[in-house]
C-alpha cells in the first residue's frame, strides 16, 4: 500500500534527522512501533471513540505516551493523529 510506504518512508526520515535509532549516542529515546495487541489486532487510543463528540473509553493497552497514526482508507484520502 502507498500509505504504509509512504509511513516507512517518513519514519525513517525521523530516525536520520534525530541522528540515528533511539540510543545515549543520538541523544533522543523516539522509537516507531506498531500497537497491536496479543493476536496482531491494532490498537487505538480509545475504544468505542466518537468523533462527533470526541468522547471514548481510554485504551490501556496503549502506552500513555503514545502519538497514534492510523491510515484511513477512503476515497479522497485522509489521515489522522491523536496523542494517547
Amino acid at each position: 500500500m502507498k500509505m504504509h510506504k509512504d509511513m516507512q518512508k517518513a519514519m525513517q526520515l525521523w530516525i536520520e534527522a534525530l541522528g540515528g535509532p533511539a540510543s545515549a549516542q543520538a541523544r533522543h529515546n523516539l522509537v516507531f512501533v506498531e500497537a497491536t495487541d496479543r493476536n496482531g489486532k491494532e490498537q487505538l487510543c480509545y475504544d468505542n471513540y466518537d468523533a462527533t463528540t470526541q468522547t471514548g473509553t481510554l485504551n490501556l493497552l496503549v502506552e500513555y505516551d503514545t502519538l497514534h497514526l492510523h491510515e484511513r482508507h477512503t476515497p479522497g484520502g485522509a489521515s489522522s493523529a491523536t496523542v494517547g
